[in-house]
């Protein structure tokens, strides 16, 4: 804004104006001493003249004074923001009074002059003029209109009134008295813009002064400015807040600051002088630096930044929720979520560390690999819950039956990683397995089961069988392996033909693989004979494998690894369809029987899987005998039992294999609709024993009753033979008859009866 700009309440902003306003009613000793002045004039006129008009003059002044007064009262009644909002009638009730006043005492001076223009009154009436013009701006510079009017009405009688004497002298002090009047208003301009200059300043500092306090009071962080000499300048809301203190900080120094944080924060004496301490060191660094401390149950960053005057600012935050989740995120990255024990993340660090311990110290240590024994039982009876609840405790034995120096960890699921950590003591590692096994051996109360469970356990030791953790823990594991062949319960350290198996078993996966692509598999068949006709009535197919370099690989071999590895699937449907399509080229009355795994059931349709390869084969439904042991049935009854009736409901038959070797075989022949039991061959190997021959005989009548037919397999003596006919058993499978055969052996099977040798057996 120009210094010689001419504001106006159009051209100021309106805050701005209230203030301009505001200012004119500031003091009221200024007012007084205007009124005093200005009463002077009426007093001396009346003194040298003796003319009532003076008297009258002055009345109007007090008449004018009060009025005046009497706005001042009201203005100072008013709110405050009422008066801002009426600044413009308050301007004008203002400029009404002091325009007025000076009016009158102009029209004095002048009256006065015109009368008796003797040296004396001149003096006089042009010091009171001159005297109130020279009060006028400092009082009224806010408004310069004012301004204008109290000199115009002080100034102007005057002037007439020397105009009027027509004299030379007279004419020059008008002029004078004018250039004083134009001096008088130019300095009034001149001063009114400084001071709207500087409350436009005032206004945008203060604006800039509250948005810095609003953002420094509404910062999350606690901030507190501190000077040259160590003493807080500038505090924000937050900073005491955060901490609890009561006290202004404004003023103390910074080892007040921080014995304040300790008293609000109630810290002991001990801990308490320790973060004065690591406070202190830590705002004296000239590069400044950032600090955590833990004060009671919360935890704080600290930041402190030197300023380039020699201060410092320092910002506290409380990090208590982010430090604890970053904690709780740590800790579940490095803990399973269930037992609480350490997963296999940190159990690799803790290796990496007991590794690197090994190669100073020279000191070798070992890993334990533990699986729990019938774990999925558990789950499948009593639930996931109940589960849950034995692995916990299950991980306190475990801890409970090692060293403290020891680490135990979860893997996933039933499996358990125990760290024999790197001691100068020897460490048998068989009674450590031995304790083990007893302990989570022992009986578990959950809930109201009680539960009775085992554990397999494996072991490894470095450095002598692996130079890594990965190479530990796949031997540990390797070990496990066999421990669990050799039964529940057992302990098995690695040695390096577990590594050669392992080789081995892997390459037989390979092999297998492409011997499915390349048709190295085969279908044999082995005949179902019934003894009353001598005649095959079915065949079982069989799978074999023809090695182009090793010849027949057994199925004992190659089987489990189908399973192991999800290649029964696709094999198992191959060996179906084979089955379906050599079968369709036999005579009517002859079945063929295939076998089924539990994981053929759990991975794929099994039903929509054999209604397409009836359909391709043209095979009749009940010409297909379904051969399932008790593992299927067991894992998910309810699910397979849907599934067998919708077999039934196809026409094909159901053959329950190996029987006689499950816990629950009865109550299985009671919900599921089997046509057929085939005995297991155990049986058959002792039945020189009464009480074999007895359960046998026994089964026979149930499955009359039930009207199911019944298969003895492993038949392989006239003898055998001979004492199964006695009993009435007409359907053999065995070594007697025949071995499984390839397809071209099998019409020459089913053209000829087979020769029965009851002479011989008898």
């Amino acid at each position: 804004m120009s210094l010689h700009s001419k504001p106006s309440p159009k051209t100021v902003p309106p805050d701005i104006h209230a203030d301009l306003v505001d200012s004119l009613f500031g003091t009221t000793a200024s007012f007084f001493a205007g009124v005093l002045g200005g009463l002077i004039a009426p007093a001396i006129a009346y003194a040298r003249t003796g003319e009532s008009v003076f008297i009258g003059f002055a009345a109007a002044m007090c008449g004018v004074t009060a009025f005046r007064m009497a706005v001042f009262s009201a203005y100072r009644a008013s709110s405050v923001a009422k008066r801002r909002e009426n600044a413009r009638r308050w301007e004008i009730l203002y400029a009404v009074g002091a325009v007025v006043f000076m009016m009158t005492v102009g029209a004095t001076g002048a009256i006065l002059f015109q009368r008796h223009a003797d040296p004396m009154t001149i003096i006089y009436g042009l010091v009171v003029v001159l005297g109130c013009a020279g009060a006028i701006p400092g009082r009224n510079a806010a408004r310069p209109s004012i301004v204008l009017g109290q000199v115009a009405g002080l100034f102007l009688p005057l002037c007439l009134a020397l105009w009027l004497e027509l004299e030379g002298w007279h004419i020059g002090l008008s002029v004078l008295l004018l250039i004083i009047f134009v001096s008088v208003v130019s300095t009034t301009r001149f001063l009114n813009a400084y001071l709207l200059t500087a409350l436009i300043k005032g206004r945008e500092a203060k604006i800039q002064t509250d948005r810095l306090d609003a953002a420094l009071n509404n910062m999350s962080q606690g901030l507190c400015m501190v000077d040259m000499n160590g003493v807080l300048s500038v505090v924000n809301r937050r900073f005491p807040d955060l901490f609890g203190i009561k006290a202004n900080l404004v003023g103390m120094d910074t080892r007040e600051l921080a014995q304040q944080i300790v008293a609000a924060q109630g810290l002991s004496q001990l801990d308490g002088h320790a973060f004065i301490v690591d406070f202190d060191r830590h705002i004296n660094k000239v590069e400044g630096s950032v600090f955590t401390a833990a004060l009671g149950e919360a935890i704080f960053d600290f930041r402190c930044d030197p300023m380039d005057d020699g201060g410092l600012v320092i910002v506290a935050e409380d990090v208590t929720e982010t430090r604890l989740a970053s904690r709780k995120i740590e800790h579940m990255a490095l803990f399973d979520t269930l037992t609480g024990l350490p997963n296999r993340i940190q159990f690799r660090d803790r290796m990496q560390a007991a590794f690197d311990h090994s190669d100073k110290s020279g000191l070798g240590f070992s890993v334990l690999y533990v699986d729990l024994d019938l774990f999925k039982e558990v789950n499948d009876t009593l639930g996931h819950p109940v589960g849950d609840k034995l692995l916990r405790e299950v991980a306190k034995r475990l801890e409970a039956s090692v060293r403290s120096v020891d680490l135990v960890a979860r893997f996933g699921g039933d499996e358990f990683l125990i760290l024999m950590t790197p001691t100068r003591d020897v460490i048998d590692l068989d009674a450590v397995s031995e304790r083990l096994i007893a302990a989570l051996s022992a009986p578990y109360q959950i809930a109201e089961h009680k539960i009775v469970i085992s554990a397999s356990i494996g072991a490894a030791s470095a450095p002598k069988d692996g130079a890594n953790a990965d190479d530990i823990i796949k031997n540990a594991d390797m070990a496990l392996y066999h421990a669990k062949a050799w039964g529940r319960g057992c302990f098995r350290r690695f040695s390096a033909s577990m590594d050669e198996q392992a080789q081995s078993k892997r390459q037989i996966e390979v092999d297998l693989r492409k011997a499915l692509v390349h048709d190295e598999l085969e279908v044999f068949y082995q005949p179902v004979v019934d003894i009353r006709t001598g005649r095959a009535n079915a065949f079982e197919a069989l799978l074999r494998w023809r090695h182009p370099s090793q010849g027949f690989i057994s199925p004992t071999v190659f089987i489990p690894i189908a399973e192991e590895t999800g290649m029964i699937v696709e094999i198992g449907e191959w060996v179906l369809n084979r089955a379906c399509r050599d079968a369709a080229s036999w005579p009517d009355n002859i079945r063929v029987a295939v076998n089924f795994s539990a994981i053929q059931f759990r991975r794929s349709n099994i039903c929509d899987v054999i209604t397409r390869a009836l359909a391709s084969s043209r095979l009749a439904a009940n010409r297909l005998e379904v051969e399932v042991t008790e593992t299927i049935v067991i894992q998910d009854t309810e699910a397979t039992l849907l599934v067998f009736h919708e077999l039934a409901a196809l026409g094909v038959r159901l053959a329950l294999d190996d029987f006689g070797t499950g816990y629950s075989s009865l109550s299985y022949l009671n919900r599921f609709p089997f046509h057929k039991i085939k005995i297991d061959r155990a049986f058959v190997k002792d039945l020189d024993d009464p009480k074999s021959l007895a359960v046998i005989t026994a089964i026979m009548h149930l499955a009359k009753d039930l009207d199911i037919s019944m298969v003895v397999e492993g038949v392989e003596t006239p003898a055998q033979l001979a004492l199964l006919a006695a009993r009435g058993i007409h359907e053999i499978q065995g070594f007697l008859f025949s071995r499984p055969a390839p397809l071209g052996e099998i019409m020459e099977m089913i053209r000829v009866p087979f020769r029965l040798p009851f002479s011989q057996a008898a």
